[in-house]
């Protein structure tokens, strides 16, 4: 979550107080897959006295519910207690007005050559990442071209482009 969007600051630091002793267990989902599409282990995360981290953010308006793909386990407690923050007004709830979002600029991409390697990637909040050979998520990072993704030859023509390298 980046510190620009909406409560982001405070979802942050309430995620550091459930977290703070340091010990957390997580679950395995069995109705999803292992990782998601940028290879990021599905999880679900509890506190040592086995409170759901997610249920306690959603509850008190700190974070969204959001179901990528299909149902997981929880989602409907995730969804009721979503609703009762939004109906009590709670964190981002009261805190962040929902502008639309803004249509992306799409640039025509170059034509794939046999030379460009690194992958542009736009993440699900629009932000443009670029992949190297060899990185973390180069091998399960998926280019689609019609979504504005692209192909570079280069760093340097990734970041002429305004995208950032991909965290490692």
């Amino acid at each position: 979550m980046s510190p620009r969007q909406c409560y982001a600051t405070q979802a942050t630091a309430r995620m550091k107080q459930l977290t703070a002793s340091g010990r957390v267990y997580i679950k395995v989902d069995s109705t999803q897959g292992n990782t998601d599409r940028y290879g990021r282990l599905l999880r679900h995360v509890y506190t040592p006295g086995g409170q759901s981290v997610a249920l306690k953010l959603i509850d008190g308006g700190y974070a969204k519910e959001y179901t990528y793909n299909r149902p997981y386990a929880g989602r409907t407690s995730h969804l009721r207690a979503q609703s009762k923050a939004k109906s009590a007004k709670r964190g981002l709830w009261r805190s962040c007005t929902v502008a639309p979002k803004p249509k992306p600029v799409v640039t025509k991409p170059k034509p794939v050559t046999s030379g460009c390697k690194i992958k542009g990637n736009i993440s699900s909040s629009g932000e443009k990442i670029y992949h190297v050979p060899g990185g973390r998520s180069y091998n399960a990072t998926v280019i689609t071209t019609s979504k504005g993704e692209r192909w570079f030859c280069s760093e340097s023509d990734a970041r002429r482009a305004g995208w950032r390298k991909a965290r490692a």
